[in-house]
């Protein structure tokens, strides 16, 4: 008797750290869609592509988080995941203003998770269920090359003094502004 309690228990505690591992993911993912979505500021004509890119990634770091909560049976409409990216990106406003090389470390671990999702992909490209489940938290240290740190150190520089002119401290508020005019 006491060896099926044990049992029970080791099962029941395995299944919940599992799923309380794939909230951290689908949270890891949601921040990394605010961070993308703050680095889409650049309103030069040179970086439109980038900005693309990285609305795109935004875009895609979003639908995992929303995919990871319903996987966790949270359905959250489009306007809950939005909400709850723009928080995040606040939350992302604030820490640059205070330490803007903690926010070069975090795009490093969202750029190490980009490239975790992408080979995911495709090694389950037929079924969303296994590929988020699949997905893991980053190392808690990424290193990027002295190029790569140069240049994002740049587009965040840029992306922040953007916001700043356009006097925008808040996504949140931004956001607000856009939905009731």
């Amino acid at each position: 008797m006491k060896r099926i309690l044990l049992t029970l228990s080791l099962a029941l505690t395995f299944s919940i750290s599992s799923q309380a591992a794939d909230k951290k993911v689908g949270d890891f993912a949601n921040k990394c869609s605010a961070l993308f979505l703050l680095m889409t500021m650049m309103t030069d004509e040179q970086w439109k592509p980038f900005s693309e890119n990285m609305s795109e990634l935004s875009q895609t770091m979003s639908l995992v988080s929303a995919g990871i909560s319903e996987e966790n049976n949270k359905v959250l409409t489009y306007n809950e995941v939005i909400d709850a990216r723009n928080i995040q990106a606040d939350k992302i406003i604030n820490l640059y203003n205070t330490n803007s090389s903690d926010v070069l470390k975090l795009y490093a671990r969202c750029d190490k998770f980009r490239e975790n999702f992408a080979y995911a992909a495709m090694q389950n490209s037929t079924d969303d269920s296994i590929l988020l489940n699949s997905l893991t938290m980053p190392p808690q240290r990424v290193e990027m090359t002295e190029q790569k740190t140069a240049l994002i150190e740049m587009v965040l520089e840029t992306s922040f003094a953007e916001m700043r002119s356009s006097d925008i401290t808040s996504i949140v508020e931004l956001y607000k502004k856009i939905r009731n005019p």
